[in-house]
């Protein structure tokens, strides 16, 4: 299981990441790749979607979030993210 952190909101970011993400990953956006949130490709990826909440409220996403059912959490919750994947690949 791979934790995959999205910090770019390029689309070309998530049609390179479809290549290689299972049902069973999960995806992290932060950063700037909180404006993913927004793309349809997204939610068909995973059911395992989070955010960093304080990305999300400064990017002004805080409603599409609530809209796609995103996870968002603060930073201890994705530092035990990062503990409860077998890996970590960051896409910038």
């Amino acid at each position: 299981m791979i934790l995959h952190q999205i910090l770019s909101g390029k689309t070309q970011t998530l049609t390179d990441l479809s290549t290689v993400i299972n049902a069973h990953d999960g995806l992290i956006l932060i950063g700037d790749g909180c404006y993913q949130i927004s793309n349809r490709k997204l939610t068909a990826m995973t059911s395992n979607i989070f955010a960093r909440t304080q990305d999300v409220d400064c990017r002004g996403l805080a409603n599409l979030a609530q809209e796609i059912d995103l996870k968002l959490i603060n930073d201890a919750e994705w530092v035990g993210l990062t503990l409860r994947f077998n890996k970590v690949v960051s896409w910038k």
